[in-house]
């Protein structure tokens, strides 16, 4: 359980948001962001991890455990769209329809918290009764964390698309957030040192989420 876990190991998991959010607090102050939404938006997606995780384990039950569900079931459809749209829907619940929501830059930075807060939640779990804590938190703060903020940056980039013309930006959000996040189930699965490409295909995801970004009205460096 939880309160069984080291205060080290839960700082550890902690931290990798930790750093997110002042990071963007302090690279991004000008950008009008309301640091108390912020943080509640931290909050709503660890707490979405709890429905996440009994309706994945639900889900990775009734798929089995064939050569369709290890590449395609599993990865995409039994975690990735699952946990993506408890995501989508804080966004579009809470997030979409808010005063401090006004621009793109602020679409990708308010949906990273979601992302932060149900990395951090899902940290948790995973490390729970772990006994390899330390090692576990150290590959999950370098693959898994940056993963979660890079498909809340992808949600709330065409959640700006949208809230400044487009309106249908919801299905590309999810079809965008669970290819990536399906994508890399698959290589951080592998043995080392292939699961190392899971860090190139979170750079270069990032890499084409900044030029997709370019093209938008709302430049200013990112």
């Amino acid at each position: 359980m939880i309160w069984h876990l080291p205060l080290s190991t839960i700082l550890l998991s902690l931290l990798p948001s930790l750093v997110t959010f002042f990071y963007i607090q302090i690279r991004y102050r000008s950008e009008d962001l309301d640091r108390v939404f912020f943080i509640k938006l931290m909050i709503w997606g660890s707490v979405s991890v709890i429905p996440g995780i009994i309706i994945v384990s639900m889900a990775i039950s009734l798929v089995g455990n064939g050569l369709i569900s290890m590449y395609l079931l599993k990865p995409f459809i039994a975690v990735a769209l699952i946990e993506e749209s408890l995501k989508l829907l804080i966004l579009s619940l809470i997030l979409y329809r808010n005063i401090h929501f006004k621009t793109v830059k602020q679409g990708i930075l308010y949906s990273v918290a979601i992302s932060m807060g149900f990395a951090f939640a899902e940290n948790i779990l995973y490390l729970t009764g772990s006994p390899s804590a330390y090692p576990l938190i150290v590959i999950r703060s370098l693959t898994s964390v940056p993963l979660h903020g890079l498909c809340g940056a992808f949600m709330g980039y065409y959640a700006g698309i949208g809230k400044t013309g487009e309106k249908k930006f919801i299905g590309k959000a999810l079809m965008i957030s669970v290819v990536i996040h399906g994508i890399y189930n698959i290589l951080v699965n592998l043995h080392f040192p292939y699961y190392l490409l899971s860090i190139i295909f979170i750079i270069l995801s990032l890499l084409f989420l900044k030029q997709q970004y370019s093209k938008t009205h709302d430049i200013s460096s990112f």
